[in-house]
């Protein structure tokens, strides 16, 4: 970086006394601005300059405030190292609000303009969830978001994963149905299945959705009756058996 008194010596404005002619002029610079007389201090900060003339430089700040400053209050001229990653019309997942204690909210955003300024780039965001918009600098966007692809289409009969029964006895109950909207999002896929109760189950995720279940095989009568016969025996057995532990249970005391 080049010192205070070498830039002065250097580019002594009295060398430049054409209108744009300094070698500032279209370049970036860290200048005083403004001196506080109470605290005995400069306003200081990163500048555009415009355009010298007079020996007098017209530098934009990075809020579009013009100045006019001599050479004496530029510091140094900054060099451009930051590289721009994004574009107008990328879709991005950035830091759209930051919580105390749950720290950075991310959401899905398109970008609509960027502005670059020395070595600060900022977008202008539009937040795809509520169309509001934003203004983020580069660090604060995460990455690129494209859209998640559907397993399944529109019309496709599928089965539905459900979690019944009480709290502490739940069960697997699969339903069959037709998909009738699908929803493809930057983080997740959604479906509509209507079932064939006529019940309409919304947002359901790929991970619910499996094989829909085959139905079961009409029985005949005397199926139905064996079974029925097969279910008594059964609990006729059951009931001996507790029986029998009731009574040895008495034997020994």
């Amino acid at each position: 970086m080049t010192s205070h008194t070498n830039i002065y010596n250097t580019y002594n404005t009295g060398l430049y006394n054409t209108f744009n002619e300094h070698p500032f002029v279209g370049t970036y610079v860290h200048a005083q601005l403004e001196f506080y007389k109470r605290d005995d201090s400069w306003y200081e900060t990163e500048c555009f300059c415009e355009s010298f003339q007079n020996n007098m430089f017209t530098v934009r700040t990075k809020y579009d405030k013009i100045y006019y400053v001599p050479l004496q209050q530029i510091k140094y001229q900054i060099p451009i190292k930051s590289t721009q990653i994004y574009k107008v019309g990328d879709t991005v997942n950035a830091v759209v609000h930051y919580h105390q204690i749950d720290g950075p909210w991310y959401d899905y955003c398109k970008i609509i303009s960027v502005r670059k300024f020395a070595n600060d780039i900022d977008y202008e965001l539009l937040i795809l969830s509520s169309n509001k918009t934003i203004s983020v600098e580069q660090k604060n966007i995460k990455s690129i978001a494209t859209l998640k692809k559907a397993k399944y289409n529109i019309g496709d009969y599928v089965g539905v994963k459900y979690i019944e029964g009480p709290q502490y006895d739940t069960y697997i109950q699969v339903k069959n149905g037709n998909i009738i909207v699908v929803k493809e999002w930057y983080d997740k896929v959604t479906y509509h299945v209507i079932h064939e109760d006529g019940v309409v189950n919304q947002y359901v995720y790929d991970e619910y959705i499996v094989p829909p279940k085959k139905p079961e095989p009409v029985k005949t009568p005397a199926q139905i009756k064996q079974e029925h016969l097969d279910f008594l025996n059964q609990e006729e057995k059951r009931l001996l058996e507790q029986l029998e532990n009731i009574r040895l249970a008495k034997l020994r005391m």
